[in-house]
């Protein structure tokens, strides 16, 4: 019998960090009991001088750049023979939550296909997270490392990463139901002796979830709080005005201010909203517990909590033209830097 490819696909805001960097600094023991995570870009890079990524966590990552990347079939051949070799000998984890999501240039299950068409024995875990509590988290992240400027009123319009029902069924029909393997990312409901993702993950690979020597990865993703929020999605408006790129040296400086203090929760939606989505969603909801998770009783997420303080935007106009100012500087200064790089090269 083939050994597994098992691709672990997200959601997104559903803990894939601190996942990910359990899975790369406990891959010795993990290999011991039978489940290979191999370091796939630090491999591309040795073998064929590209550097992919500066991280080299996210495993499942190239899968997605050979086709959003339109690579060549050539190029689309070394990695799957990359792959191929750890699977001769070892059932394979790989890992991107990225996977899950849709641009115009990649689907999940263009993704997907292009791996199940030249390997057939292969599983996809995904966590899922309450629809409300989802998309906040997921706004916020959105805010700190991608440069939104929409509010959540237009994400939720407008984002498809939230429809799991309609993303599990196009999955589906390409790897087949009993192939996908759903878990819900709340704590009453992780398994294993830390009530943690990690234990939870070694649950689902029906290993051992503690060992001598493990690793546990701590607190991955700062969250920060409400007004460095605002603060941040009024800079990515101003700032891309002038250039579309990530600028991640804000969003840096917010993370180590928010290590060294504590915020209260507050929400991004109203408690009417919040209700809202969680009745728009509650068929596609039992239809998951149901058809993927086998739960008679249909219930998929079992937290309580609704209401949630609303978080009011309250920066003054005076406060919004100086986050605006600082926006302009920091635009113009990361343009003057690659002006000077490309003088340089011209130079050399």
């Amino acid at each position: 019998m083939k050994n597994t490819l098992l691709l672990h696909i997200g959601t997104p805001k559903t803990g894939t960090t601190a996942l990910q960097k359990f899975l790369a600094e406990n891959s010795e023991e993990l290999k011991k009991q039978g489940w290979d995570v191999p370091d796939m870009l630090k491999e591309w890079q040795i073998q064929y001088g590209e550097r992919a990524y500066k991280s080299t966590q996210r495993n499942g990552m190239l899968l997605r750049w050979s086709i959003k990347k339109n690579w060549s079939e050539e190029k689309k051949e070394k990695l799957l023979q990359m792959l191929l070799k750890h699977l001769q000998s070892s059932n394979v984890i790989l890992s991107d939550e990225v996977i899950w999501e849709d641009d115009p240039s990649t689907t999940t299950a263009e993704v997907i296909r292009s791996i199940k068409n030249r390997y057939d024995n292969i599983k996809i875990v995904c966590y899922l997270r309450r629809q409300d509590l989802y998309i906040e988290s997921y706004w916020n992240q959105c805010i700190k490392t991608k440069m939104e400027i929409r509010d959540i009123d237009q994400m939720l319009l407008e984002d498809t990463t939230i429809r799991y029902k309609e993303k599990l069924d196009e999955i589906a029909e390409i790897v087949g139901r009993e192939n996908i393997i759903v878990r819900v990312y709340e704590r009453e409901q992780f398994e294993g002796s830390r009530e943690d993702i990690t234990s939870d993950f070694c649950k689902v690979l029906g290993i051992k979830d503690t060992w001598e020597g493990i690793v546990l990865p701590g607190m991955v993703n700062e969250r920060i709080d409400a007004e460095l929020i605002e603060m941040k999605w009024l800079f990515n408006q101003e700032y891309k005005k002038h250039l579309d790129e990530p600028c991640y040296v804000v969003t840096r400086n917010a993370m180590e201010y928010a290590a060294n203090h504590k915020f209260s929760k507050v929400g991004y939606i109203s408690n009417e909203c919040r209700k809202e989505l969680i009745k728009k969603y509650s068929d596609d909801n039992y239809y998951i517990a149901t058809n993927y998770m086998g739960r008679k009783d249909g219930v998929l997420f079992k937290e309580k909590v609704v209401d949630i303080p609303e978080y009011k935007m309250n920066f003054t106009d005076r406060e919004k033209e100086i986050i605006k100012i600082f926006a302009n500087v920091v635009a113009d200064l990361r343009s003057y830097i690659k002006e000077l790089k490309n003088e340089d090269i011209e130079q050399i």
